[in-house]
C-alpha cells in the first residue's frame, strides 16, 4: 500500500528489488531453521554417523543450518550485485537514474 502511494517518488531508487532481497534473507533463514528443527524433532537428521560420533544432535543441526545459510548467502550475493548496483550512483548514468543522487527536496 505504501509502495503504491510513493511509487513516483521512489522510482529512481528502484526499491522493490532491494526490499525483496532483504526480505528474502530473513524469510529463508527463518524457515530453514524451522525446517531443520522439525527434521531433528522427527528424527530425520542423522547425527550418529561413524565420523560424527563426537557431535550431538544440536551441533549437527546448527552446523547444517550454517552450511545452508552460506550457500544462500552466496546466491543472494550474486543477486544483490544486480539489485544494489552502483550504476544508479554514477553521475552520468545511461539509464537516467542519476536523479537519485539529488537531495529529496530538489527532486520534489
Amino acid at each position: 500500500l505504501l509502495y503504491h502511494e510513493c511509487h513516483a517518488e521512489l522510482e529512481p531508487i528502484k526499491p522493490l528489488g532491494k526490499f525483496l532481497c532483504v526480505k528474502g534473507v530473513v524469510f529463508f533463514t527463518f524457515w530453514q531453521d524451522l525446517l531443520l528443527a522439525f527434521m531433528a524433532y522427527r528424527g530425520w537428521v542423522f547425527h550418529e554417523h561413524r565420523s560424527w560420533k563426537c557431535f550431538d544432535l544440536v551441533s549437527v543441526v546448527d552446523s547444517s543450518s550454517d552450511f545452508v545459510l552460506i550457500i544462500e548467502m552466496a546466491i543472494l550475493a550474486v543477486i544483490q550485485t544486480y539489485v544494489f548496483s552502483s550504476k544508479e550512483y554514477r553521475p552520468n548514468s545511461q539509464d537516467g537514474s542519476s536523479e537519485s543522487r539529488k537531495p529529496v527536496k530538489e527532486r520534489l
